[in-house]
């Protein structure tokens, strides 16, 4: 986990840094809180055996997903680093890797909204007006209190939403 973290350390970078507890209220991050909490409101939505089992599958196949992307990112930030630590005139090389590095993030944040996509419409409309009614930190809340925080941590660095929970420890700031 460790190699993904320092593969992605420029993640953030790539996007415009949210103020502390904006990206709490914005519709992506919902979007990928509703990854995490989904399955695990088995009880509050009512889930079906089959419901649950296909948010489960849907959520460990964004996590997949993600780690292969993370490697390709690895891959392109070595090639980078190698280009940019010596004296190079290669600046085409250079482009071209932080192209293929922000297309790559760009692949993972799509593939974070079309799970939570997918994930919405297995839930019949009752559950999704449930859903839908939630306030956005009381969402929040559920997912933290009962997600596994490490898929939690390492998918919300993966998709940019999280610049503060490295610096935070386990992200609690994000609470205001």
């Amino acid at each position: 986990m460790a190699a993904a973290f320092l593969a992605l350390s420029g993640m953030v970078l790539a996007s415009a840094p949210p103020m502390p507890g904006d990206h709490v209220d914005s519709p992506f991050h919902r979007q990928i809180v509703n990854v995490f909490a989904l399955p695990e409101m088995k009880a509050e939505l009512g889930l079906s055996p089959e419901q649950l089992a296909a948010l489960r599958r849907q959520k460990q196949d964004l996590l997949t997903k993600s780690n292969e992307i993370t490697g390709q990112i690895a891959t392109h930030r070595r090639e980078l680093d190698l280009l940019l630590s010596g004296d190079t005139s290669r600046t085409r090389t250079v482009r071209t890797l932080f192209d293929q590095i922000a297309g790559l993030q760009s692949q993972m944040q799509y593939a974070g909204f079309e799970t939570a996509s997918k994930m919405k419409a297995v839930l019949n409309n009752a559950q999704r007006a449930q859903i839908n009614a939630m306030k956005p930190m009381d969402l929040h809340h559920l997912m933290m209190s009962r997600g596994n925080m490490t898929e939690i941590e390492q998918t919300m660095q993966w998709m940019g939403l999280e610049s503060s929970m490295g610096r935070h420890g386990a992200g609690m700031d994000m609470h205001r």
